[in-house]
């Protein structure tokens, strides 16, 4: 299973040595788990979890500015996936980084520091970005309307590639054409305004 995860590169030989330790330690400081190097409930539970567990932001506590590693390449991963982060996935948590969850924050109305804090990735972790909790909003976005929502609308509509004007969280002509490019390719009525079925078309899956 360490090996699966990339964090034990030795033999699979059935005993317990020291680069099993190794990779036990590795794998405990990538979630955020106390680092004892002994495989117990809670690291065999975490070792348990789907394959894919490995794309996911580790249970960390928080990240900032001057951050590096695995955790903080997860952290971009996570934010390229949801439209906020636009540059290398480095493992460094510079400029690039910091505005993208200042960005982020904004569209979840946290508080918008640029650490990735507590409350920050858990957010992160979860399924839905601002537009699946738009979703459930049921005021439909139209022309005319302004806020975090709609930034989170255009942010999206960037990452697949309709929208080229600017994140001002004022949904104007560009943001109705753009949007309505998105319904026509999806096979939704193309009304150009963003209603649940549109917002639920677009929630990263």
């Amino acid at each position: 299973r360490m090996r699966e995860l990339k964090v034990y590169n030795g033999p699979v030989t059935g005993f317990y040595g020291r680069l099993t330790e190794a990779g036990v330690i590795k794998f405990q400081r990538l979630r955020g788990l106390p680092v004892t190097g002994i495989a117990d409930s809670r690291t065999l539970s975490d070792l348990a979890k789907n394959p894919n567990d490995k794309d996911i932001i580790p249970n960390v506590t928080e990240l900032r500015p001057g951050s590096n590693g695995e955790s903080v390449k997860q952290l971009q991963n996570r934010l390229t996936e949801l439209g906020f982060y636009k540059g290398p996935v480095t493992g460094y948590y510079g400029k690039l980084t910091e505005t993208a969850v200042k960005e982020y924050q904004l569209s979840r109305e946290l508080p918008a520091n640029g650490i990735a804090d507590s409350r920050t990735l858990s957010a992160l972790r979860g399924n839905s970005s601002g537009i699946a909790v738009a979703a459930s909003i049921i005021t439909p976005l139209k022309r005319g309307s302004s806020g975090t929502r709609v930034n989170s609308l255009q942010n999206r509509l960037i990452y697949l590639g309709y929208y080229k004007g600017l994140k001002d969280g004022v949904f104007g002509p560009a943001t109705e054409a753009a949007l309505k490019r998105y319904q026509r390719d999806k096979g939704l009525f193309p009304t150009g305004i963003a209603d649940a079925k549109t917002f639920s078309s677009l929630a990263p899956r």
